[in-house]
């Protein structure tokens, strides 16, 4: 794989959060973003766009198997400043909601579920 190319795919996996845009990538990189953005696509299969996508997708399913943490929230960590358009982008790639993706895969609590009638919220039925 070519350097650079490779330089950009390590610097999306750790930037993922933050607005990673071709023009400051390829600054950053040196090179043309035009260069990028065909070598991109030929080496790793997908726009860089796409893969940058792909990233935050990858690590909000992390996060909605593994934390407690809202889907507001976590499409905040993943780099998306709008919640609402996060929950629609992610409905388009896994094919549903981040709340019905947490659902069917199986929300991986480590926090122990209480038998009924012995949480903090049923002193209020007695």
């Amino acid at each position: 794989m070519n350097t650079k190319i490779a330089e950009a795919r390590v610097y999306i996996d750790s930037h993922y959060a933050e607005p990673v845009g071709l023009a400051g990538l390829a600054a950053q990189l040196g090179v043309h973003p035009d260069y990028l953005s065909r070598r991109f696509k030929v080496e790793v299969g997908m726009r860089l766009h796409d893969y940058l996508l792909w990233r935050r997708f990858e690590k909000a399913k992390q996060l909605l198997l593994d934390t407690p943490k809202s889907v507001k929230l976590i499409g905040y960590e993943v780099g998306f400043s709008n919640p609402e358009v996060f929950s629609r982008a992610f409905k388009r790639a896994a094919g549903c909601s981040p709340r019905a993706y947490r659902h069917r895969q199986g929300f991986n609590s480590l926090i122990p579920r209480l038998p009924p009638g012995t949480g903090v919220h049923d002193s209020h039925r007695r």
